[in-house]
């Protein structure tokens, strides 16, 4: 199974297009999160309720059923049985990604982690964004008074009425370490699956998400003698990937940390098709990617 979550196009490219007032969320740093509840009748005999938790991939997420119950609530007081969500644990996107991509159980030093989940949209209402954010607030608030007060809350929402007002909401945010904004027009409508002008990632830097299809091995730069090293020497650690985008542009990033790509060495195909983040200067005339530099793995985002 896969996901079908609408994705936000580039401030920059496409902020010609809006109109205002706008919505503006702030953008945190969590892993982007599907979620739906499944309810069944077979014979006129009811099937136990299910939840299922799937990343904007569209791979299942770990760890996730003692959270089925937020949902299992905001269900049955809504009826709404899918939510684009972002989960964040401990404000930390690390302990986040630990969490969700830990397939043998979860890791001893989440056991007593702090968690949430953001609200970002539902992708079954066919109404206006306007008109969603009343519905998403009462999801909100059936999840908070039935299941745990403050489980399911929606980013902190501003108005915007011109371009000056998100730029300076953006560089107040960056000042609070907070990632970035969502800039969304008030009547755009879910589409699951698009990439949409109505909804623009506003970031600190140009950066682009892919999956990796290579690993290549590091190589000694220049002659080290006090470590017996020349040039061209194979280091024993991955030092660039490929990725490929989703458009089907491609890029090869490197600066991988060191303990981070011999494991990669020792493990390609556990990184082989999983998605990761880089950033980059510009696009160039060939419409590839100027000086691209590793960021993180990660699932794919807004």
């Amino acid at each position: 199974m896969g996901t079908s979550l609408m994705k936000g196009k580039v401030w920059k490219d496409h902020k010609h297009k809006l109109t205002y007032p706008v919505g503006v969320d702030l953008k945190y740093d969590e892993v982007r999160c599907h979620v739906k509840v499944f309810r069944e009748l077979k014979s006129f005999i009811p099937v136990p309720a299910r939840v299922e938790f799937w990343s904007y991939a569209g791979k299942p997420l770990h760890n996730m059923d003692e959270f089925a119950g937020v949902f299992l609530e905001a269900n049955r007081i809504t009826g709404y049985a899918e939510f684009d969500c972002g989960f964040e644990v401990n404000s930390s996107f690390n302990d986040t990604y630990r969490w969700v991509r830990s397939s043998r159980g979860l890791p001893a030093d989440l056991k007593r982690a702090t968690w949430k989940f953001w609200l970002f949209d539902l992708p079954e209402s066919g109404s206006p964004y306007k008109a969603r954010r009343g519905e998403m607030a009462t999801v909100c608030n059936a999840a908070s008074d039935w299941y745990l007060p403050g489980c399911l809350v929606m980013p902190e929402h501003h108005v915007c009425y011109t371009e000056q007002q998100v730029d300076d909401l953006f560089l107040s945010v960056i000042e609070r370490g907070i990632e970035g904004l969502m800039v969304k027009t008030y009547e755009h409508k879910y589409q699951p699956g698009k990439r949409i002008d109505g909804w623009l990632k506003y970031k600190p830097e140009e950066t682009e998400d892919g999956v990796i299809t290579a690993l290549h091995e590091a190589v000694c730069g220049t002659d080290q003698p006090a470590l017996g090293l020349s040039a061209g020497d194979p280091l024993g650690r991955i030092g660039s990937v490929t990725v490929q985008m989703p458009d089907g542009s491609t890029a090869t990033p490197h600066g991988i940390a060191h303990d981070l790509g011999t494991e990669m060495f020792l493990n390609p195909q556990a990184y082989l098709d999983e998605w990761c983040e880089f950033k980059f200067m510009q696009r160039d005339r060939q419409d590839g990617y100027r000086h691209p530099v590793f960021k993180r793995l990660r699932e794919a985002t807004q």
